[in-house]
């Protein structure tokens, strides 16, 4: 048996190749990078892939995908046990992968050049845990603090967060933006 953070890397990593590898066709949505226009499965629901899970449109030759690792999410995905795991109390993960097909992206330097900001007030990444050090398909975990200096919860109920990825292939900002509620 796998052990439970190899699962979440497996179960994770498939839904955003799938997303990935769907999305290599032209993209000609008026939506802004990092807010992909969200569809309804055939039950008129949002999937938990479609509310945490966004992607850009592969500019400068790399697609990148993320994943807020939110408390919900895995509630929504039956996946509780990964809640205490990621000590998500105290923090708020994201799980991103890159894909290019050429250069090597494994040297990026994601806790100097990632922010996460929420109702404006800019975050700090504290930890960048890798899942996979490949050189055209890197994957891992952001962790940033979910708490400010005060104790208090940095998210709100009608919160807006944006983590942006700052110059990753000549781009300057890759924005992806989670508006709460979900």
């Amino acid at each position: 048996m796998l052990p439970k953070r190899n699962l979440l890397v497996l179960v994770v990593t498939a839904a955003i190749l799938l997303v990935l590898l769907t999305g290599c066709s032209s993209d000609n949505s008026t939506t802004l990078p990092g807010e992909k226009e969200l569809t309804p499965s055939s039950d008129n629901q949002l999937t938990a892939e479609q509310l945490y899970f966004r992607t850009d449109n592969g500019e400068g030759g790399v697609q990148v995908g993320v994943l807020w690792a939110a408390p919900e999410y895995f509630r929504l995905t039956n996946q509780e046990e990964l809640i205490t795991e990621l000590d998500l109390e105290d923090n708020l993960v994201f799980e991103i992968s890159m894909t290019t097909h050429s250069g090597d992206l494994s040297n990026f330097p994601v806790l100097e050049k990632t922010q996460l900001t929420v109702d404006g007030v800019a975050l700090k990444p504290i930890k960048w845990e890798v899942l996979s050090n490949s050189s055209h398909h890197p994957a891992g975990m952001l962790f940033f603090p979910a708490k400010d200096e005060d104790g208090n919860p940095v998210l709100k109920a009608n919160s807006v967060i944006e983590l942006n990825l700052k110059d990753l292939k000549g781009i300057p900002d890759r924005k992806f933006v989670w508006k709460l509620p979900l």
